[in-house]
C-alpha cells in the first residue's frame, strides 16, 4: 500500500535528497537495532558507503529492527557487486531473512504455488515485502510504479499514478470444456477437442490499447501474429507455444491478434500498438436488480494515485446513490494494493453512517522511531515533491498520533459489504477489508484459479521511500491495525466460512466482470438475494459446487497476473 500526497517529478530526482550516509555515521554494534550511537563504521569507498547506508537505515526504520544483527555481524559490504542493482537486492534479501514470528516463520517469506499440485511452497527469489530499485525507473519517481518480473531484474510498465505503457491484457489457459459454448468452439475449429487448451483473456486494463480495440475478459485468442497455436490436451510448464504467446502479448510493442467470440461465433482481428496512456482503475461498475435488491458491483483494478482514482470512485458512488442500491459487491480479486489515501476514500464510501468519525486504522512504527532515536530520519523528506515540509525526524510516530478516522462520504449507507478476493489481493485492498470489519458485516469470497488458497496475500505492513545514492528502498516501516486492534494477518485474511467450509469459487475467466453468470458474482448474488443467476438447463451453480482442486489443476496462468504494490506511507504531520 502506498500512502502519499504527491509524487516527486523526475526532474527532482537529481536533487540532494539522494543522501548516502557518511562513513562517519555510527550505530550500535550490540545488535537489536535500538538506534543508539556508540561506534563508527569503517572508512571506505562510495560503494562501501552505499551498502552501509542501506543497512543503517534498516537498523533504525525497519519494522522488525530489533531482530536484525549488528552492523559488524551483518557486514553489508560483503554484498557489493559490480551490478549494484543486484548487489543491493541481495543485501536487502539477506537482512529480511532474520525477522521471524513467535512460531519461527520468516515474516518476509514469499510463497508460490506448485503448478502440478496447486499447493504453496517457499519462493526464495525475493522478499515478500521489501524492494530496492533505481530511483528514476518510473514515470513519476520510484514511488509510483508496479514492478514486473523479478527482484533485481526490473521492467516497469504500470505506474500507480495512473500511467501504463503495456498493451493492457493478461491471459491464462483453460480447457475448452470449461466453456458453456464448448460445442461451438470445437465445431468452429478453434481447438481440436473438449480437453484442448485455449488462451483466454483474463482481464483488460481500462484505457489500454486492448480495451480501446474492444477486447474484453472472456474473449478467446485464436491466433497470435497470424499463427494459430494448437495447445493440445496438456500444458507442461515449458510448453513452447505457451511461452511464445506469453512473450508476444507481454513484451511486444505491437501485436496482431485474432479473437473468437463463442456466442456469435465470429473471429475479429486486431492490431495493437503499445503507447503511454492513462488508465481507469475501475474494471467495471454497474447495478444489478434482483427482486427487492439493487446490487452495486464494483471491480477495482488498483488503488492508483488519488487524482487518478478519486474522480471515477466519486462518479461510481454517486450513481449507486441515485439508483438506491441496497447491497454492494466489491471485486478486488486482481487488486494488489496501492495508495492508502485512495483506499481511505473507498472505506469512507463503504462504511455505514454510524462509523463516521470513528477510527479507520492505526499505523504502528518501531520503538526506535517512536522514541525519537531514529536519527537517520533527518535525511528523509516528508514529501519529495515539497522539501519545505521538512523531514521525517520532525514527526511524532506514536500510535495515538498516527490514527486515522472514517469520514463518511456519499449517500450509500450499507451495513453489509461483499468482497471477491484472491491470493493476489494485497496491501491497500486488505486494509480496506480489515478497516471495515469493526463496523460492517463483511463477506469474503476467494476466487481461485492457479491455487487453492482461501486467504488473501497477507501484507499488513506499509512503507515510506528511503533514497540512498541512485536507489530507492522500500522496507516495512509500520503495521496497520483496525479499530479493534486487529492486524498481523501475515498469512492473509481468510475467506468467510459458509456451511462449514471456506467460501471459495473458481475464477471464471470465461465470463466478463459484472456478468451475473460469472461464478464468483453469481455466488454473491445468491447470498444476497437467493436468486441463482447461473441456473440454466437444469444446472444450478451455487447448489452444486464444482470440485475446485480438480479444476485448478487444469489451468495455467501466464505473466504477472497479480501486481502486488507497496503500502507506502506519508505519516501524519504531527510535530514533536
Amino acid at each position: 500500500m502506498i500512502k502519499k500526497t504527491n509524487l516527486m517529478a523526475l526532474s527532482l530526482i537529481v536533487m540532494t535528497m539522494s543522501i548516502v550516509v557518511s562513513c562517519k555515521k555510527v550505530v550500535n554494534d550490540k545488535g537489536g537495532g535500538d538506534g543508539d550511537i556508540d561506534i563508527t563504521t569503517p572508512d571506505g569507498t562510495a560503494q562501501d558507503k552505499l551498502y552501509d547506508s542501506i543497512y543503517l537505515y534498516a537498523l533504525q526504520t525497519y519494522y522488525w529492527n530489533t531482530q536484525l544483527p549488528s552492523y559488524k555481524t551483518f557486514n553489508p559490504r560483503q554484498y557489493e557487486n559490480a551490478n549494484d542493482s543486484l548487489g543491493l537486492a541481495n543485501e536487502v534479501y539477506a537482512f529480511t531473512r532474520f525477522p521471524k514470528d513467535a512460531n519461527g516463520n520468516i515474516y518476509e517469506q514469499k510463497i508460490k504455488y506448485d503448478e502440478q499440485t496447486a499447493a504453496n511452497e517457499p519462493d526464495n527469489s525475493e522478499p515478500k515485502f521489501s524492494q530496492i530499485y533505481y530511483s528514476d525507473n518510473s514515470f513519476a519517481g520510484n514511488a509510483g510504479f508496479i514492478p514486473y518480473v523479478q527482484f533485481g531484474n526490473q521492467r516497469e510498465e504500470t505506474t500507480l499514478d495512473g500511467k501504463d505503457s503495456s498493451l493492457g491484457l493478461i491471459v491464462s489457459f483453460v480447457p475448452a470444456d470449461f466453456s458453456d459454448d464448448s460445442v461451438n468452439i470445437i465445431n468452429d475449429s478453434i481447438v481440436e477437442s473438449f480437453k484442448s487448451y485455449m488462451c483466454v483473456v483474463r482481464y483488460v486494463i481500462s484505457g489500454s490499447p486492448a480495451q480501446k480495440a474492444g477486447i474484453k475478459r472472456g474473449d478467446i485468442i485464436s491466433a497470435v501474429e497470424g499463427g494459430k497455436y494448437n495447445f493440445g490436451t496438456s500444458l507442461a510448464p515449458n510448453d513452447g507455444n505457451i511461452n511464445s504467446v506469453g512473450n508476444a502479448i507481454y513484451y511486444s510493442n505491437s501485436l496482431d491478434l485474432s479473437v473468437y467470440n463463442s456466442v456469435d461465433r465470429k473471429v475479429s482481428n486486431y492490431s495493437l500498438n503499445a503507447v503511454s496512456y492513462t488508465f481507469n482503475p475501475i474494471f467495471k461498475s454497474k447495478v444489478l436488480n434482483y427482486g427487492s435488491h439493487k446490487i452495486a458491483y464494483l471491480a477495482f483494478f488498483t488503488f492508483s494515485d488519488y487524482s487518478n482514482a478519486q474522480p471515477v470512485l466519486d462518479s461510481a458512488f454517486q450513481s449507486y446513490a441515485s439508483q438506491g442500491v441496497t447491497d454492494i459487491v466489491v471485486d478486488l480479486r486482481y487488486n494488489g494494493g496501492g495508495y492508502v489515501n485512495t483506499a481511505e476514500t473507498l472505506v469512507n464510501y463503504l462504511a455505514p453512517t454510524s462509523a463516521n468519525n470513528n477510527t479507520m486504522y492505526t499505523e504502528y512504527y518501531n520503538k526506535t522511531m517512536v522514541d525519537g532515536k531514529a536519527t537517520l530520519l533527518k535525511n528523509i523528506p516528508q514529501d519529495y515533491s515539497d522539501l519545505s515540509k521538512g523531514n521525517l525526524s520532525q514527526l511524532n510516530f506514536s500510535p495515538s498520533e498516527q490514527t486515522f478516522q472514517i469520514q463518511k462520504a456519499g449517500g450509500v449507507n450499507l451495513q453489509k459489504v461483499y468482497f471477491i478476493v484472491s491470493s493476489g489481493t494485497a496491501s491497500a485492498s486488505e486494509l480496506v477489508i480489515n478497516s471495515l470489519k469493526p463496523y460492517s458485516t463483511v463477506t469474503q469470497l476467494s476466487a481461485d484459479f492457479s491455487d487453492t488458497s482461501s486467504f488473501t496475500y497477507g501484507k499488513p505492513v506499509g512503507f515510506f521511500e528511503i533514497r540512498a545514492g541512485k536507489f530507492s528502498m522500500w522496507i516495512p516501516n509500520f503495521e496497520t491495525k483496525n479499530a479493534n486492534g486487529v492486524g498481523g494477518y501475515y498469512q492473509g485474511l481468510p475467506a468467510t466460512t459458509y456451511s462449514g467450509r471456506p467460501l471459495k469459487e473458481f475464477d471464471d475467466i470465461l465470463h466478463d466482470f459484472g456478468d451475473p453468470k460469472e461464478y464468483c458474482l453469481s455466488d454473491m448474488i445468491y447470498l444476497i438475494s437467493g436468486v441463482d443467476t447461473y441456473q440454466t438447463n437444469g444446472k444450478s451453480l451455487f447448489a452444486n459446487q464444482r470440485s475446485l482442486p480438480s479444476m485448478i489443476l487444469k489451468t495455467k496462468s501466464v505473466g504477472n497476473v497479480y501486481r502486488i504494490s507497496n503500502m507506502i506511507g506519508k505519516p501524519k504531520r504531527i510535530l514533536k
